[in-house]
């Protein structure tokens, strides 16, 4: 998966998107759909949307799996939605700080 996620193309708009939706504090939930009405996927499909929070985030995939274990379970949000939104977060801080840093 993590080469596949190398080689793909992804759509940047989808991508700048989801890096938005952290700082309006949007839950897993609503960012995994979105990536999935995106895409035209249903609501079953977990695995692609992986690959963008993966891309959007700089996250190795080994930290994003328990999205999709989450996800498959129906499993209340919880733990994982605040362990995963937590480090989803980490890295938008310091993403934007870097943009801004490069910008002046």
């Amino acid at each position: 998966m993590a080469a596949l996620a190398d080689r793909t193309e992804f759509n940047r708009d989808i991508l700048a998107q989801l890096r938005q939706m952290v700082g309006h504090a949007a839950d897993l939930q609503q960012m995994v759909h979105y990536v999935q009405d995106e895409l035209g996927f249903s609501r079953e499909f977990i695995v692609p949307v992986i690959g963008y929070f993966c891309q959007a985030f700089r996250l190795p995939l080994r930290e994003m799996l328990p999205l999709r274990e989450w996800w498959e379970s129906g499993a209340p949000h919880g733990d994982v939605d605040r362990g995963l939104l937590e480090k989803i977060s980490r890295v938008a801080s310091g993403a934007d700080a870097e943009i801004t840093k490069s910008n002046t």
